[in-house]
């Protein structure tokens, strides 16, 4: 892995920085410019109870971004992070995570203790930022959120998670410490989705099980569901299809879901699997 060198987290400043945000979100998501959220509007949340973050490489150019809002619900105010973005050469490098964290200090200081944002359920890369790194929860799940998206999310439904980061919890509070975090095994655990590989070497949901009432089990998704669009749509279709009969039946009340983990199988293949728990009642 390449040395990325030192990187800068920090607020964004002025329009001309909130320009680069315009120009991140274009590289990063494909959007139209219709679709984007222009400069001015990210200023204007800037210094009105907002937060746009940046992160900036050693030559000061932009390759990370997030911007949240303020959101109330349920008589609780908390930060709704609307967008989080990184640059295609600068992934897996940590750069998200430590927006989250710089995010999370910055909120906590104004005195607020919860962080919402929503995210596709089959990205397996930010389901494992967002809940075995960050220590987030997920207790709803949308029926096509947004409508019609271009760029890297056009063709599927935007299904997606609401995500829940209890900021002072004790685990959240192990999780960005690094502290307690005990691996999630694949063997602890049922699974009840079945699934196999095609000719074509894409993962396939073969079948599920609708009425468990196991304590905790897990459900798998493919760890790469943007190239399975590219080379098959109707196997990525089915997976939105068939993952959304699953999260609408147990996130109901009855289930959330507390962990992610993501492995290489037998030296070839990378799996991936949602940790799902019984809600015991207060």
């Amino acid at each position: 892995m390449n040395n990325i060198g030192y990187i800068e987290y920090r607020k964004i400043k002025g329009i001309e920085e909130c320009k680069l945000c315009e120009d991140l979100q274009l590289k990063v998501w494909g959007f139209s410019e219709r679709e984007l959220f222009p400069a001015r509007h990210l200023l204007t949340a800037q210094e009105n109870a907002g937060l746009v973050l940046g992160a900036f490489d050693n030559k000061g150019t932009l390759i990370g971004y997030s911007y949240g809002f303020l959101g109330y619900s349920e008589g609780k105010y908390y930060l709704y992070s609307h967008m989080l973005g990184v640059l295609d050469e600068y992934k897996y490098k940590n750069i998200g995570y430590n927006l989250k964290l710089l995010q999370r200090k910055i909120i906590q200081e104004r005195g607020f203790t919860l962080i919402k944002w929503t995210f596709d359920p089959l990205e397996s890369p930010n389901a494992y930022l967002n809940l075995h790194k960050l220590g987030a929860i997920i207790k709803t799940y949308y029926i096509d959120y947004y409508g019609e998206f271009r760029g890297i999310n056009y063709g599927l439904p935007t299904d997606r998670f609401l995500v829940e980061w209890e900021l002072d919890t004790h685990r959240v509070r192990d999780r960005v410490e690094e502290k307690n975090i005990s691996p999630l095994i694949q063997s602890d655990y049922p699974a009840i989705t079945q699934t196999l590989y095609n000719r074509k070497g894409l993962l396939e949901l073969k079948n599920i099980e609708l009425n468990c009432n196991e304590n905790k089990f897990l459900v798998e998704i493919p760890s790469n569901i943007q190239e399975i669009k590219t080379i098959d749509f109707n196997v990525a279709i089915d997976w939105r299809n068939k993952t959304r009969d699953i999260f609408t039946s147990y996130l109901t009340g009855k289930y959330y879901i507390t962990d992610f983990c993501t492995f290489i199988h037998d030296k070839k293949v990378r799996k991936s699997f949602y940790l799902l728990e019984k809600i015991t009642p207060a």
